[in-house]
Parts: C-alpha cells; sequence; structure tokens
C-alpha cells in the first residue's frame, strides 16, 4: 500500500511532518514525500522516498492574471506527481494542497483515501482577510473535512472549535506538535553558556531571555525589548531567520533603545544545536498577542522544545498554553500586552536559586510525559485504521 504525504512548503524545515512520516513509514509499505521548490531532487531511505518537483515561483508583484496562469502550471505539475505515484493514501499539509491533491483525481473513477492535517486554525489564520475571503475559507474547509476520511489538527481547542463550527462526521484527532524526548549532555550545556555569556561579556550577571523561531511581526519580540528597559541583567537571545524588513526594523529598534549590547542575533539552528543554546538559557519567552484567532487557538513547538531542553518557559494567556503551565507547572503565563506583567513574572521566576530549581525539577518530569513517543500513539492508531479500511 503507498501513502504520499503532500505539502507546499519544504520538507527540509518542517519538523512535524518528518516525525508524522516517522509514524506512517511504521504503517505503509510505501511512503512517499512530495513537496514543491526551486528543482528537481529525488532521495530514497528504506521504504521512504523524498521528492523536490521543480515548480514555477510566483511573486506578489507579479501582475494578477500572470499569477493566475502560473499557479494553474504549478498545479497540473504536482498533479502529474501525484497521479504518477498512484497512492492508496494522500495526507496533505493544511487547505491549499488538499484541494490540489483532491481535484488532482476530479476526474478520476478511482480516487485514493484523502486525510486533511491543518497545522493551524486555518479560518482564523489572517487577521487582515476580509469577510469574503474568510467565508470563502469556510466554505472550502467545510467541503474538505466532508471529503476528508480523517482531520487532523494540532491542540484539543482547535478541535473543539471545528466541531463547533463544521460539525463533521468523521474522524478529527487533535496530534500535538512536540518533538521526541532530548538527552542532555551536561558538558555540552556548560560550553554552550559560556558562549552566550561571551555573546554579553559587558554585562554583569546576565540573564538570559530566549526567543527561537520566525522573526517577524506579532511575536512577542518588541515587548520583550521594552521588558529589557526595565532591568539592566536582562539579555536577549533570539534565533532564527524571517522577515528581512522586519530584522532591519528590529535591529533600528534595539540601537534606538540602546541595547545593541543586550540582544544577539543568531542564524536558524539545527535542533540538535538549537537545545544547547535553550538548554543553556533562563527563560524561554513565548509571548506572542492574538494577532488572530489562530495564534490565541495556537500550541507551538517552541513551548515543547524549550521543556525538552529544560529551560522554564513565559507563555501567553491562551488556552492552550494555560492548560501546560497549571498542569506540569514548568513556568507561568502573562499577558502579552502588558510589560509591567511580564516583567513582574520573569522577575518572581528569578526570585531566588530554589525557584530555579522547582521549575527545573518540573521540567524534567514533564518532558517525560510530552514527547513524541507517547504523542505518536493516537495517529499510529489512526493510520492502522486507514489501512484496515483500504483491506476491506
Amino acid at each position: 500500500m503507498k501513502i504520499v504525504k503532500f505539502l507546499l512548503n519544504d520538507f527540509t524545515f518542517e519538523n512535524r511532518d518528518k516525525r508524522e512520516v516517522d509514524v506512517i513509514s511504521e504503517v505503509f509499505e510505501s511512503v512517499f514525500v512530495l513537496f514543491p521548490g526551486d528543482y528537481n531532487h529525488s532521495e530514497k531511505h528504506s521504504n521512504l522516498i523524498i521528492k523536490k518537483v521543480k515548480v514555477p515561483k510566483i511573486y506578489k508583484h507579479y501582475f494578477y492574471l500572470k499569477r493566475i496562469y502560473l499557479f494553474f502550471k504549478k498545479f497540473l505539475i504536482l498533479k502529474k506527481h501525484i497521479l504518477f505515484i498512484n497512492p492508496d493514501v494522500i495526507s496533505s499539509h493544511d487547505l491549499l494542497a488538499f484541494l490540489i491533491s483532491f481535484f488532482s483525481y476530479f476526474f478520476s473513477f478511482k480516487k485514493p483515501i484523502f486525510i486533511y492535517d491543518s497545522h493551524e486554525f486555518e479560518l482564523g489564520r489572517n487577521k487582515k482577510r476580509s469577510f469574503l475571503s474568510k467565508t470563502i475559507v469556510f466554505f472550502l474547509e467545510k467541503f474538505v473535512m466532508k471529503k476528508a476520511s480523517l482531520t487532523i489538527v494540532v491542540n484539543e481547542s482547535i478541535k473543539n472549535e471545528l466541531i463547533r463550527i463544521y460539525k463533521p462526521t468523521k474522524p478529527i484527532i487533535a496530534i500535538r506538535n512536540i518533538p521526541k524526548y532530548w538527552r542532555l549532555n551536561k558538558s555540552l550545556k556548560l560550553n554552550y553558556r559560556k558562549k552566550i555569556l561571551n555573546f554579553f561579556s559587558s554585562i554583569k550577571n546576565p540573564k538570559i531571555l530566549t526567543y527561537h523561531g520566525l522573526i517577524t511581526n506579532g511575536r512577542g519580540i518588541e515587548k520583550t525589548l521594552e521588558v529589557l528597559l526595565l532591568n539592566s541583567h536582562y539579555c536577549y537571545l533570539i534565533i532564527g531567520q524571517g522577515d528581512i524588513e522586519y530584522i532591519k526594523h528590529i535591529k533600528e529598534k534595539i540601537h534606538k533603545m540602546h541595547l545593541n549590547k543586550r540582544v544577539y542575533f543568531l542564524q536558524y539552528q539545527k535542533q540538535n544545536i538549537l537545545k544547547y543554546y535553550l538548554a543553556a538559557s533562563d527563560l524561554g519567552m513565548i509571548i506572542s498577542p492574538a494577532v488572530s484567532k489562530s495564534y490565541y487557538f495556537g500550541l507551538p513547538n517552541k513551548l515543547f522544545e524549550n521543556i525538552q531542553a529544560e529551560n522554564p518557559v513565559l507563555v501567553s494567556n491562551y488556552p492552550e498554553f494555560m492548560k501546560i503551565i497549571i498542569e506540569h507547572k514548568v513556568g507561568e503565563f502573562v499577558d502579552p500586552n502588558d510589560t509591567l506583567n511580564i516583567y513582574l513574572k520573569s522577575e518572581a521566576m528569578f526570585e531566588n536559586s530554589k525557584k530555579k530549581v522547582y521549575y527545573i525539577n518540573n521540567i524534567k518530569k514533564a518532558k517525560k510525559v510530552l514527547n513524541w513517543k507517547n504523542e505518536k500513539i493516537q495517529l499510529l492508531e489512526a493510520y492502522k485504521e486507514i489501512l484496515l479500511d483500504l483491506h476491506k
């Protein structure tokens, strides 16, 4: 039996999809990953084939009709590759990927089983969407959830919201974006602590606040800069890449706020290195404002990566974040729009060495529970059910 994991992003950077593919590979004989890129590339690993397919680039500044033409051309290229593989099952990462895979089989008598793998709360994904755009997304997602044999979402809040809105008749499961269990080497952790302290060598007794992920507006980065102004010992390590214009804007702001010596940027780091930068920090900052409902219902992997790195966290007071904090006591939650509230909570966490030990002990317990080995069980069972349906 063959299955395709189909996505429109670069699979190289999609850690959740990689973990899902590991699970799929346990169930299906032949597994294909298909995604668009700048060039054609194919590689084989045991029962897994990863295919990058060259498609035309579509830029926002292109004339509207040109964009439509290029999208249709892109669709035909991807359709050709999907049909050539001829899978029994297609698991599509997000709404557009599902629509492309579904309509690739529009005129086919034999259709595969379709799975809708939604990584965000699609209806609330973009606060700039017009009423018309939201209405179109609503009807498209309603259609998709009728056609999908299984819908996968990233947490219980989104699952409950989709059930409330669409009232689906087919299964929907929540699989959180949780990494595998991270084992930490103590000597490496100390080495990375020395590296970080060297970044802020002019600051006495620095407290290292860390952000990692996409560097763009609406991630709480500017709010953390405001917090730095309230304590001269606070330093901010920002790890990642993103919007070039926004990064330029942030660096200009840092200069105006005279924080150059207390903010350090690192490029995107692979997970085996990232975990030590997080482990060697003092506090993970995940304080995105609720710029959209998708953010409000969100539960990003950076929370669980901090937990696996044994780094206490300060998070926004949103439903899924609060569940983790209340149950596992691995940090505190704050109003992400209130600079003073963020500062006072962080100060309370840094109050004394006993507090640090308290959070670390809780995190060590939590990481044994909040890891992919446990999280994948429901996903594995769902794919086994799909396989049983194919054999009927």
